[in-house]
């Protein structure tokens, strides 16, 4: 059986998943303050983990974007940026 979505809610379904999903089970164990450090250090190790796979300037790439994200989060609460690292990760 083939499922025929769009990229677009692939990446929603991503962001849901890796992003609200995994960072409020990490707020709910450790507060909100580490809890959003150790979800950046959970993601952020994960993405090196499949650095082979991806390619060392793709993988600095996506690191960016994620750093990207998480300065936006901080500052302004949203978390949109974070879809950018799943659009690239998806492909």
């Amino acid at each position: 059986m083939v499922l025929n979505v769009t990229f677009e809610h692939r990446v929603n379904i991503t962001f849901d998943e890796y992003v609200n999903s995994d960072q409020e089970n990490y707020i709910s164990h450790f507060g909100e303050e580490v809890g959003i450090e150790g979800w950046y250090e959970y993601i952020t190790g994960s993405i090196g983990r499949i650095k082979r796979r991806m390619g060392g300037a793709m993988c600095q790439e996506v690191l960016g974007y994620v750093d990207d994200a998480m300065a936006e989060q901080r500052k302004t609460g949203n978390k949109e940026l974070h879809k950018k690292v799943g659009s690239k990760i998806i492909v």
